[in-house]
């Protein structure tokens, strides 16, 4: 694995990276190997990390490395080091740049509108539904008002309607252009004939005949049954004592 893919594998953390290249160099010291590249991979490793400041620090160094200044292998794995843990200490390592701070803090204050935004428009929506459901509630208070007036009205309206005539006084009058008979069955004024017959007669009285007739007629069948049963058993008597 190259040293670059490494430093990303350990999540840019100089200590593990710096342990993995001492470990690689040592193994190929031992099996006769020379590390003449070393420094090229190092120098790619260490600009894989993730922290900007990091990675400028070594590309100063790799320009200097490049101008032929002399500087071992040893001594870049320790000043990389040695900034990986000042960086850590100081809790800089991988610390937003001024513009992703301003970029963070616009996303924040458009979230922050989004959300007043939202809840202004709940706040307006529910404003709406209960201003609705008042002037509803209004509404239906007012009706049922209306409506308990109209009923007053017209039960005052029509009061004269249960009051008899006095002694002397006839059963017939007009209002308001219409004919009213007093109604004893009801006990009220009415546009029907109390006394009559036909489909302007008085159904309360038809009924309370009705019902008078059908008593009548099933005392009548009651008392014949008693007769024929007395006749039967004089009958039956007779023919004992013949």
């Amino acid at each position: 694995m190259s040293l670059d893919a490494y430093m990303t594998e350990v999540n840019s953390n100089v200590a593990l990276f710096n342990q993995h290249v001492k470990i690689t160099v040592e193994g190929l010291t031992a099996r006769g190997h020379t590390t003449d590249d070393i420094m090229i991979g190092l120098f790619k490793g260490y600009m894989a990390a993730s922290d900007r400041e990091f990675v400028r620090y070594i590309k100063d160094y790799k320009n200097k490395y490049d101008d032929d200044e002399d500087i071992t292998w040893e001594q870049l794995m320790t000043k990389a080091l040695n900034k990986y843990t000042v960086l850590k200490q100081e809790g800089q390592w991988n610390a937003l740049s001024p513009e992703a701070e301003q970029i963070v803090a616009l996303s924040s204050e458009v979230k922050s509108l989004k959300d007043a935004n939202l809840k202004l428009s709940k706040d307006v929506k529910n404003a709406k539904k209960k201003t609705s459901q008042s002037k509803s509630d209004d509404k239906d208070k007012d009706d049922s008002k209306s409506k308990k007036k109209k009923k007053q009205k017209k039960g005052e309206k029509d009061a004269w309607k249960a009051k008899p005539p006095k002694a002397g006084e006839t059963e017939k009058k007009t209002v308001d252009g219409k004919t009213y008979n007093w109604c004893k069955y009801h006990s009220a004024w009415v546009q029907h004939d109390p006394e009559g017959t036909g489909p302007n007669a008085c159904r309360k009285r038809l009924q309370m005949e009705q019902e008078a007739a059908n008593s009548s007629g099933n005392s009548a069948s009651a008392g014949n049954s008693r007769a024929s049963y007395r006749n039967a058993l004089t009958a039956i008597l007779e023919d004992s004592e013949e």
